[in-house]
């Protein structure tokens, strides 16, 4: 009984460590360029405008910094969080207020040159929190490239954040909620395989009664297809079981 149950336990083993190795080794962080918003430094003033590497959507026709009372450019910014966040990455916050088309977005064009690599799925991942809005007021997250014309073209389905009491309780401490926006294994065949990589938010929505978004620490990081990480698993495994010592014959 104890000579069969030995090897097989063995194996479950080395799967589960094969997989949780295969995991680790394939899964890679892209550096986004001040994706923890702390550059410029916002001290001692405590906030600006200016965001280093991340790119503004001009101003629409629809506002009139005389009807509202500022500019388009103060509509997203960044700021020393002074009041932390539990869970933010560094001293500096990204907000933006919620009006239609407020975009920060990171592409070529700004320096941001990853590329979407044959055989691998991404995803883009923000710490985000909505203070002040009311339920018809959205955030969207979407990856993209840009094609010939240079146009923004989305790659699969964007992430839509929708304001709700409950999801950014204003209670003590408060603390960023990640939201993702994942896309398949890039194939051969797809137009964005190895175009540059475009990462956008996005106010989607607004009812412009107030409000605004707090962000912070942008993750986009890629893993390739199942069956490579399976494949390699596997391998493993056999490498384990074949090394393993033999068993000792019982005492007859």
């Amino acid at each position: 009984m104890n000579s069969s149950v030995v090897p097989l336990k063995r194996i479950l083993a080395t799967l589960t460590f094969s997989a949780s190795l295969c995991a680790t080794v394939h899964a890679a962080s892209i550096v986004v360029p001040n994706g923890s918003f702390e550059s410029p430094s916002t001290l001692p003033i405590g906030f600006s405008t200016a965001i280093d590497s991340w790119q503004k959507a001009p101003q629409p026709a629809y506002f009139n910094p005389a009807t509202f009372g500022f500019t388009w450019d103060q509509t997203a910014g960044i700021f020393f969080d002074s009041n932390p966040y539990a869970n933010h990455d560094g001293i500096q916050c990204a907000y933006m207020l919620s009006f239609p088309q407020v975009t920060l977005y990171q592409d070529s064009t700004s320096g941001f040159n990853a590329t979407y690599a044959i055989g691998q799925s991404y995803t883009f991942t923000l710490g985000v929190f909505g203070k002040s809005l009311n339920p018809n007021n959205s955030l969207q997250l979407s990856l993209y490239y840009r094609d010939a014309g240079n146009n923004v073209v989305t790659v699969g389905s964007p992430t839509t954040i929708t304001y709700n009491s409950a999801t950014f309780p204003t209670t003590a401490p408060l603390n960023l909620v990640d939201y993702s926006v994942t896309i398949p294994n890039v194939q051969a065949g797809d137009a964005w395989a190895g175009k540059n990589i475009g990462i956008m938010i996005q106010v989607s929505a607004s009812d412009f009664t107030g409000g605004y978004w707090d962000m912070d620490n942008v993750r986009l990081t890629t893993v390739p297809e199942p069956g490579v990480a399976g494949l390699l698993a596997m391998g493993l495994c056999g490498l384990f079981i074949r090394r393993a010592p033999p068993k000792k014959k019982a005492l007859q």
